[in-house]
């Protein structure tokens, strides 16, 4: 276990210095080939925009005042303030301002985007940047879930539970086979997202619902490419993270714990000694399956970071490889956190502390004033200083009030918190909240 709990705490590599962080948090959308059918809704205009504005939490990969963070929309001044005070220095700017600084394109710049689009891959063409992105078509194969299937079969067999899905007829007959052994079964987009694109199917009847939508897409000219799989009853997800740099060396970052509720992500925190007991006791080797997988991905021509999502079962076995993520992520940005959390009480000769990171979903009657929130946080003793040992790290000011800017009539408007929680004990985590959720309440509302 002792080898599992030191790995779990690398920091990410230094090569990155003076460096460009940008990308969309919601990759998924551009990689997804125009004629692939929906098989769940994907109509949630507010969580899109708020999605849109996800960008600004790369701050937490920034190393100093030389780095750029390019974001969507401008970060709120005393959000910038504040994170400069806690030690996260970087410029910000938007697309249109980096492009036209020509003083930049004399720099040596590293380019650390979220994840590689085509939109990236236009900014890369435009730099002479110092480190190489992967082709887009890679980029698209290894996260496609079908390609995650695949590559889980070629590893061991035993291990893949998963089956392939190209029209409604076989959906009908090998939904209704899973059914009998099954309790339920989960049919996944080929690049959903989130839970967004994973529909849990519980009965034939929905089954039926299910193959009828599909049959009216397929006539309509759409093709069907999705992942059909048992549901397992999990006892919990977690993650494991890696990165294949330029000369192809694969480095293991760290583990991740997970908390979904509906597919969707809720919160992510370091892994507690349960799960490395559970892993350390189970019958497969977690690591080097899970490098066997990232060492295919790099075969592919894939270069920076990924993922490996992977769930214990309450039963106790592990299923090492639920699905691939070649980018960044919010289990990486957790992980991030932690290891700045280290950082400075290496520093200050303190006790080093871990976080969760987590979210709050707003009904806003009115636009909150980010300034006025950190003002009411120290004012409560809840926001996070450095030379303190715990307290709350906000990680999004934009994610709050975006959807004032195009639902201004219609009340109440929903938006997002996000935030890490420092801490090591449970009460004084849930005084925190409590006390965080009662200043948003007082300032969102009318």
């Amino acid at each position: 276990m002792i080898g599992i709990l030191e790995l779990s705490r690398k920091e990410l590599s230094s090569e990155f210095i003076n460096s460009v962080y940008m990308g969309s948090f919601n990759p998924e959308l551009f990689w997804n080939y125009l004629n692939n059918l929906k098989a769940s809704p994907d109509g949630n205009l507010p969580l899109n925009n708020i999605v849109d504005v996800m960008d600004e939490m790369q701050f937490v990969f920034c190393r100093d005042r030389d780095d750029v963070l390019i974001t969507s929309k401008r970060m709120d001044q005393s959000f910038c303030n504040y994170l400069s005070n806690i030690g996260f220095e970087f410029e910000n700017l938007l697309i249109d301002e980096f492009l036209s600084d020509d003083g930049r394109r004399e720099k040596d710049l590293f380019l650390v985007p979220y994840a590689v689009t085509a939109k990236v891959l236009n900014i890369a063409d435009q730099f002479l940047f110092l480190n190489k992105l992967p082709d887009l078509q890679i980029v698209k194969k290894v996260n496609s879930k079908i390609y995650s299937n695949e590559i889980i079969s070629k590893i061991d067999e035993q291990l893949n539970r998963g089956i392939v899905i190209y029209n409604s007829s076989d959906l009908l007959a090998t939904g209704i086979k899973f059914l009998s052994s099954s309790v339920a079964i989960v049919l996944k987009e080929e690049f959903g997202v989130s839970g967004r694109g994973n529909r849990l199917i519980t009965s034939k009847k929905k089954l039926k619902k299910i193959v009828e939508l599909l049959k009216k897409q397929e006539e309509a000219g759409e093709s069907v490419r999705l992942v059909l799989e048992p549901y397992y009853n999990k006892e919990l997800d977690f993650s494991s993270h890696y990165q294949i740099h330029d000369g192809g060396n694969i480095e293991f970052l760290g583990i991740r714990m997970l908390k979904n509720k509906n597919f969707s992500f809720n919160a992510v925190a370091s892994p507690d000694l349960n799960l490395f007991k559970a892993l350390e006791n189970s019958n497969i080797d977690y690591l080097q399956i899970t490098k066997q997988v990232v060492e295919r991905v790099r075969n592919e021509g894939y270069l920076g970071f990924v993922n490996i999502d992977s769930m214990l079962l309450r039963n106790g076995k592990i299923i090492p490889v639920v699905e691939i993520n070649a980018r960044k992520s919010m289990g990486l940005i957790s992980h991030q956190i932690d290891n700045y959390l280290e950082k400075i009480a290496k520093i200050s000769e303190k006790v080093t502390r871990k976080s969760e990171l987590t979210s709050i979903n707003l009904n806003l009657f009115r636009r909150i004033d980010f300034e006025e929130l950190l003002k009411l946080m120290e004012k409560e003793n809840i926001l996070f200083a450095r030379d303190s040992s715990s307290g709350i790290i906000p990680l999004s000011s934009a994610t709050i009030n975006i959807n004032f800017e195009v639902n201004q009539d219609r009340l109440p408007v929903k938006g997002k918190f996000y935030y890490a929680v420092v801490t090591s004990l449970p009460e004084e985590k849930e005084s925190y909240e409590e006390k965080l959720k009662m200043i948003l309440n007082n300032l969102s509302s009318s």
